[in-house]
């Protein structure tokens, strides 16, 4: 199944002043630090799944690293944090009965660590002291006849609430409530309360309305409003596949016209994989040229 694609860019207006719209604007910089995070000697990254950093700027990796197990259905999940400077400070659930295959890390408002394993279906919530405090959805049991990797059945399985399958990510609202993103099978996306009940799920497989592609990571609107308050912030530019583009636009995002430059193993290139569509916080251009140049593709 192909995956659904959305890129969400926010483009700072000390970045980028009223000279955006010209055909050479000036470049988003960046400064590279190498092997910034530092590790223990007796521990390794392996494929890096999420990165999140805190209100204290904590930064917390959530990776596929020192895999346990066989070959085939190895756990490989691993949460880390480190401190501003890079330094390690602990790993976060060491052995973790959730742990089976790393997807998604994010902070919340009151700097709760949350991680979506894909792998046993779960969705797990720990205090910032790394305590474990709710825990979504459940592991298929190792000893249950049948256990193994979930099939992409046809016609799909009818979902089943409080249960993943294959889960990607999650989101609030400013009222505390969860949306999870219960992506590659069921494709749909669930809401649970600020005390982890469960209140509804809409979605089903498919490319129509009302039907998600492999919804793989979710955001709110309540985000636009966030950064209209920052208020240095001049447009969001986000990419997404023609079968979101309706989604979107009856959400307040408009077609880009013009060009997108990127950064690629060659050099500066037009980015016409996917159309771009901008969300005007303060001023949104609608032609011209975007230059992205410096930011890792």
């Amino acid at each position: 199944m192909k995956p659904a694609i959305s890129l969400l860019i926010l483009v700072l207006s000390s970045l980028l002043p009223s000279t955006l719209l010209a055909q050479q604007p000036p470049e988003i910089r960046y400064h590279s630090v190498p092997d910034f995070l530092k590790l223990p000697p007796d521990l390794f990254f392996g494929e890096v799944a999420g990165v999140a950093v805190n209100s204290k700027g904590h930064i917390f990796v959530f990776s596929r690293g020192n895999t346990t197990g066989p070959a085939y259905a190895a756990a490989g999940a691993q949460l880390l944090e480190f401190a501003p400077d890079g330094s390690f400070i602990r790993e976060i659930g060491h052995n973790l009965y959730a742990w089976s295959y790393a997807h998604s890390v994010k902070i919340d408002r009151q700097d709760n660590i949350w991680v979506a394993d894909k792998g046993s279906d779960m969705i797990i919530k720990f205090t910032p002291d790394g305590r474990v405090a709710m825990v979504f959805g459940r592991k298929q049991e190792a000893s249950d006849e049948g256990t193994g990797p979930l099939k992409h059945a046809h016609p799909p399985l009818p979902p089943v609430d409080g249960l993943f399958r294959q889960v990607t990510d999650m989101a609030w609202d400013a009222a505390g409530n969860t949306y999870i993103s219960d992506g590659y099978i069921n494709s749909r996306i669930a809401k649970v309360d600020k005390d982890g009940n469960w209140l509804m799920s809409w979605g089903e497989p498919g490319s129509g309305p009302g039907q998600f592609n492999v919804p793989h990571s979710i955001a709110l609107d309540a985000a636009v409003q966030t950064l209209k308050d920052e208020g240095s912030i001049d447009f969001a530019l986000l990419f997404c596949e023609p079968h979101h583009a309706p989604f979107y636009q009856q959400r307040g995002w408009k077609p880009f016209e013009g060009e997108i430059l990127a950064e690629q193993a060659n050099g500066r290139a037009r980015f016409i994989t996917i159309a771009p569509y901008v969300h005007d916080l303060r001023r949104a251009p609608r032609h011209g040229t975007i230059d992205l140049c410096g930011l890792p593709w």
